[in-house]
């Protein structure tokens, strides 16, 4: 009985701290020509979601992560999807261009629609993909 009484104090706890986590520093930075719509969401402290006028759909989660651009999705701590379409995975994974995808640690993806696979993956040409850790961009 007692360690039930422990795992409900444990699974209480988690729940409190759950909310709180979510709720910390959570914002949604909209573009003043939103008219007041819900259009971006940052969930991470210093995460940064915001388009430009009229844009829509940027999604920010993690500490210092950024997602300015159309439809632009950063998930992990210090990720970057800065353009159109753009998606970083994985902690300081950059998508640069538009359509680009990063995925993993310090993965780049810099060219347009260009896509990194793997921990410090690097793709820069246009359509280029590199797969593996440290891989760099030669396979389209």
């Amino acid at each position: 009985m007692k360690q039930l009484n422990y795992l409900k104090v444990y699974i209480a706890s988690i729940i409190v701290l759950s909310s709180n986590l979510f709720a910390y520093q959570a914002s949604d930075n909209n573009d003043a020509n939103d008219n007041g719509n819900e259009k971006n969401v940052a969930i991470g402290k210093n995460a940064y979601a915001k388009t430009n006028s009229n844009a829509y759909g940027s999604t920010a989660i993690g500490n210092d992560a950024n997602a300015t651009g159309n439809n632009a999705l950063a998930i992990g701590s210090q990720s970057e999807a800065s353009v159109l379409q753009a998606t970083a995975i994985g902690p300081n994974a950059k998508a640069l261009n538009q359509g680009a995808v990063a995925i993993g640690g310090n993965t780049t993806a810099s060219g347009v629609g260009a896509m990194a696979f793997g921990a410090t993956a690097e793709s820069t040409a246009r359509g280029s993909i590199a797969l593996g850790n440290g891989s760099m961009q030669p396979l389209h």
